[in-house]
């Protein structure tokens, strides 16, 4: 009877510990979906989080692009500017000296001009002198026939 009774005893525990095991196999199975959420859900808050980010590094990287590209658009538009400035000068100077010799060569023009009036004059003084003595030689001889 005695072994009779440790094997039922024996089963009961053995029953008791099957019943344990499952629940801890239970427990854990629990435990593991329950992490396994957790996780899964973090993890899914974490790929939106990173998503996020990576749209945001997105719009930061096509907004440097885009500021690089109208710095480039700028610093050639200055050189142009640079230029047509130079060359403005450039025509100022040319015209500045332009205005000096064209000021020089009025100046010697009207130099000339009246040295060539004078010249003029003299000659128009030396014609009168000649013409009066034509007409004075003109009056003798007309007095030498009479």
């Amino acid at each position: 009877a005695g072994e009779g009774g440790e094997t039922e005893e024996e089963e009961d525990l053995f029953d008791v510990l099957q019943r344990r095991i499952e629940a801890q196999r239970s427990e854990l199975r629990e435990g593991r979906q329950s992490i396994q959420a957790a996780v899964s859900g973090e993890v899914k808050d974490l790929r939106a989080a990173v998503e996020g980010e990576r749209r945001e590094l997105v719009g930061v990287h096509q907004k440097y692009r885009e500021a690089l590209d109208e710095l480039a658009r700028l610093r050639a538009l200055l050189t142009e500017t640079q230029g047509l400035r130079e060359g403005a000068e450039a025509n100022v100077r040319s015209a500045r000296a332009g205005e000096e010799a064209a000021r020089g060569e009025k100046e010697a023009a009207e130099k000339e001009l009246l040295w060539e009036r004078e010249r003029l004059e003299r000659a128009a003084g030396e014609l009168e002198a000649a013409r009066g003595q034509l007409e004075g030689n003109e009056a003798r001889e007309r007095e030498l026939r009479d």
